[in-house]
């Protein structure tokens, strides 16, 4: 049985989706999440600099617009969540949920 005081997230990630309209001026460098190294930057200024300001350490693109943002561990993503929704083109966000078994 799992601690009761363990994250049900992975620390230090979030999923982001970002606009549609964005999409076609996101760097195109930024490698899928299959990659050992990700991207530290969209190469848009507002959510770049937003980024770094919790320390990113890497992004990785999912599909459908949703990308996975790395930051340290200790980040205090609500922190991130709450910078980031004011954040034009950002659409939603979430921690990375742990998926647990039963039984």
């Amino acid at each position: 049985m799992s601690d009761k005081h363990e994250p049900m997230y992975v620390p230090g990630e979030l999923l982001v989706k970002l606009g549609s309209e964005l999409l076609i001026q996101i760097k195109p460098s930024i490698p899928d999440k299959g990659s050992s190294t990700g991207a530290t930057g969209f190469g848009i200024a507002s959510i770049d600099q937003a980024l770094r300001r919790f320390g990113v350490r890497a992004i990785f693109r999912l599909d459908n617009g949703i990308f996975l943002i790395r930051f340290p561990p200790e980040t205090d993503l609500s922190e991130v969540k709450a910078t980031l929704k004011s954040v034009r083109y950002v659409e939603d966000m979430d921690f990375n949920y742990l998926a647990r078994t039963m039984g």
